[in-house]
């Protein structure tokens, strides 16, 4: 996950520079009107957060899977349904950890519904309910949001890793994990 945010950060610098009008970049490969530069801007956004979402999610559910194969219970069906007895099997089972590993899921899957939910799901996150309505558009995918949801995310992947069952599973070390440090 630190490879993907950097990669993320990389990508905010570049579209930080494509801002400036005077900036080359697209000039490069085409000429857009003022109008439609702001368009190309827009979609250039929207990729990167597809771009994130889709390869965190992935990397994510692998994670997971391999994990649950070191603890010789192999996960089976679907991402939903795997992940709520991956987190029994740890003694950890909340409703809402087993939402904050799934509301992700859900705006990962929802790409390939042209951003439309395709079931009923809601959690609440830092004082805000966020619903997912089977059929409607899902309308919290700005970075402000997708943070939280990664954030989240992430402390319960380290809660994870920490967890005494993990501990010895050859893909976690069996030292203390540092937590990355930003700059």
């Amino acid at each position: 996950m630190s490879e993907t945010n950097l990669w993320l950060l990389i990508q905010f610098d570049v579209f930080t520079e494509m801002l400036n009008g005077n900036d080359t970049k697209i000039n490069r490969y085409m000429t857009l009107n003022p109008q439609s530069r702001i368009q190309y801007l827009v979609q250039h956004d929207t990729i990167n957060r597809i771009s994130y979402v889709t390869k965190t999610m992935f990397d994510v559910e692998d994670f997971i899977k391999e994990l649950a194969k070191g603890l010789k219970k192999p996960a089976k069906g679907k991402y939903y349904e795997f992940t709520k007895k991956f987190l029994k099997d740890l003694d950890i089972y909340f409703e809402q950890k087993y939402k904050i590993l799934n509301a992700p899921y859900q705006i990962r899957n929802s790409l390939h519904n042209n951003g439309y939910a395709y079931h009923n799901f809601d959690i609440s996150l830092r004082g805000r309910l966020y619903k997912f309505v089977k059929g409607q558009q899902i309308t919290f995918t700005g970075w402000n949001d997708l943070y939280f949801f990664f954030d989240e995310l992430t402390d319960l992947l380290f809660e994870i890793t920490k967890n005494p069952k993990v501990k010895h599973i050859s893909l976690i070390p069996s030292t203390n994990i540092p937590e990355p440090k930003y700059l």
